[in-house]
């Protein structure tokens, strides 16, 4: 989706953050007093931060409150010197892309691509997946202790959506 509006000239990579999120402002180290996280910055994992993974555990917590949040986190590397994956900035990225649309995030995967590609059978949440019984394979994870796969349910990843939350059929997917 982030692709999509910036090939619509809605944003651009080299977009501050700040730009479609005023608030979301990271502290982060650089030399570069003029330095500013962009689309890119958030995209290619290059902001300093990392996984932030407690922020995301409870999928009660708004999207607003895991971003407001993780501003107030210190950098684990300098801006723009190491790769360090984090859902979080994933998160930011589809928010940013959202506020520039005057949308949210889930009704603009609807809008741009559920809808145009007639998936009727893909979300952007877990419970509402699941609802369609038969048509969604269960995931699975390997028990070395017992050498077989258990079933999984899973995960609810809603307060991270864009970084992982959509649910779809191989039908919808072909």
């Amino acid at each position: 989706v982030v692709g999509m509006l910036v090939d619509d000239g809605t944003l651009g990579w080299d977009d501050p953050v700040t730009d479609h999120l005023p608030w979301f402002e990271l502290p982060i180290d650089s030399d570069d007093a003029q330095a500013q996280v962009t689309l890119r910055d958030l995209l290619s994992h290059r902001t300093g931060f990392t996984r932030m993974s407690a922020l995301i555990r409870n999928p009660g917590v708004s999207a607003e409150t895991i971003l407001r949040t993780a501003t107030q986190a210190e950098p684990w590397a300098p801006f723009r010197e190491r790769w360090q994956y984090t859902n979080v900035m994933v998160l930011a990225a589809g928010t940013a892309a959202a506020a520039a649309a005057g949308s949210d995030w889930e009704t603009l995967v609807q809008r741009r691509i559920f809808s145009p590609l007639f998936m009727g059978d893909s979300f952007t949440d877990v419970p509402e997946g699941r609802e369609v019984e038969g048509r969604y394979g269960p995931g699975y994870s390997w028990d070395p202790a017992t050498e077989t796969f258990e079933q999984q349910p899973l995960p609810n990843v809603a307060a991270v959506r864009p970084a992982g939350s959509i649910h779809s059929t191989a039908r919808d997917m072909a």
